[in-house]
């Protein structure tokens, strides 16, 4: 009698490949889209802190700055934040009417504090 050997044969091998690649494409987009929405979740961080930082600007210096790197420069934040994509954070004025009063966004995702979809400035 011949003795039976032990291993997987070439389709249930095929077969797990083919079950890990569809696993693999489902996964994948998942996870960029994940990373994505981390990284605007820290820039309206970012931008929130700016927001609150300008507001205790406004409240012991009596005038909104007039910049973010003002903020910085006034010892107001430690270090200029980033956007983890790169953006850049800027003033816009928040409406004509009331043109002391800034709303930040960011260069590279364009949306101001509240999250309402604004276009960049560049």
């Amino acid at each position: 009698m011949l003795a039976k050997k032990k291993g997987f044969t070439l389709i249930e091998i095929l077969l797990v490949v083919a079950v890990s690649g569809i696993l693999t494409t489902a996964a994948v987009p998942k996870f960029f889209n994940v990373r994505r929405k981390a990284q605007e979740n820290v820039c309206l961080a970012n931008r929130h802190l700016i927001d609150r930082v300008d507001t205790l600007y406004f409240v012991q210096e009596g005038k909104h700055s007039a910049s973010v790197q003002e903020l910085v420069d006034a010892k107001y934040l430690g270090d200029l934040p980033e956007c983890p994509c790169g953006g850049v954070y800027l003033w816009v004025p928040a409406s004509e009417d009331n043109a002391q009063y800034n709303v930040v966004i960011c260069s590279m995702h364009g949306t101001n504090i509240s999250g309402e979809k604004k276009v960049a400035a560049e």
